[in-house]
């Protein structure tokens, strides 16, 4: 039985990850000491535990090669 305390969404571990840079972006070392951002930086927190969690090898693999893929055509910031 699902946990209905839970959220089950389904995102290509790419667009995971895509998500959590963009939101580590804005939630970073610079306002983690910021009362009004705590609510946000929780959940950024829970994000970033629950896809290091996740994640198996082979998405990293995936997630790495599609980044190439998107820095080669121009579609994703390069690093």
């Amino acid at each position: 039985m699902a946990d209905k305390t839970k959220v089950g969404i389904e995102l290509k571990p790419y667009n995971a990850l895509s998500i959590l840079s963009f939101c580590r972006e804005f939630i970073n070392d610079d306002t983690c000491d910021e009362y009004r951002f705590q609510a946000i930086k929780e959940a950024v927190d829970e994000l970033e535990m629950q896809l290091g969690r996740h994640l198996t090898d082979e998405q990293w693999d995936e997630i790495n090669a599609e980044n190439q893929v998107n820095q080669l055509i121009g579609k994703s910031p390069a690093r």
